[in-house]
């Protein structure tokens, strides 16, 4: 009897949330507000253009995922003061998820932020994510926005990703609405497999892995990629998530 190898390939997903404030109550609302990773090919398919069913179209989307916005937030940017404001939440909240970039851009560069919607994802072999702009999708927040996309073998580097972005009209604000689109994760893995997605736990190995991996950055900063992945080995051991 032949034994056929699985098309399928598991990417492990959890919201993420650091390690300071994992474990007090008031920061244990990801786990329920987040929404579940999206895959974008159905939802081009259902929209009523003939160019959506064309099969380049369909592949371009195949192993891509939606993120979208957990809650309803409205920011506003003052450049001239180098401040932010919010309309709800405490100023707890602000420190823990609005991230402002002030040292990141120049007086005539788009001004950055970044709103720390963190997802992880794991996998237990080689796999390449890509975060990406909503093509093909308009709202008010996408449209005054520019994803700082990137990709990296997240096997390797287990690092959460997050709403990272230039901002191009500063002077107007920054409104999030549940359920509105974020930005795409696409998935590479080897032999092109499918990808399905997997909630999980973050344990305590594995969140120090991750925190270790993040915050290595600013000890030793300027490393490509490959050397990153060679420095963290020595924390994966081999390690299986998803087990």
């Amino acid at each position: 009897m032949k034994l056929h190898k699985s098309n399928k390939f598991t990417v492990g997903w959890a919201p993420f949330t650091s390690t300071h404030t994992q474990g007090l109550l008031k920061h244990s609302w990801p786990d329920t507000v987040f929404l579940e990773p999206e895959p974008v090919a159905p939802l081009m398919v259902s929209r009523d253009t003939h160019y959506t069913k064309c099969p380049a179209v369909v592949d371009y989307y195949r192993n891509t995922f939606l993120i979208r916005s957990p809650f309803d937030l409205t920011i506003n940017f003052d450049r001239a003061t180098e401040s932010l404001g919010t309309d709800r939440f405490d100023n707890e909240f602000f420190y823990e998820y609005i991230q402002p970039r002030f040292g990141d851009y120049g007086p005539n560069s788009r001004a950055m932020l970044t709103v720390r919607v963190e997802y992880l994802f794991v996998a237990d072999d080689d796999c390449y994510i890509e975060t990406m702009p909503c093509s093909l999708m308009s709202t008010p927040l996408l449209q005054n926005t520019l994803l700082i996309p990137g990709t990296f073998n997240f096997h390797r580097w287990p690092r959460p990703v997050d709403f990272t972005f230039e901002i191009i009209d500063d002077t107007k604000p920054l409104v999030f609405k549940r359920g509105d689109p974020l930005f795409f994760v696409r998935f590479k893995p080897k032999n092109d497999k499918t990808v399905e997605m997997k909630r999980i736990d973050v344990g305590p190995q594995l969140r120090r892995v991750a925190d270790s991996v993040r915050s290595s950055r600013d000890i030793v900063p300027g490393k490509n990629l490959a050397y990153r992945y060679e420095m963290a080995k020595h924390i994966l051991f081999g390690r299986k998530w998803l087990d």
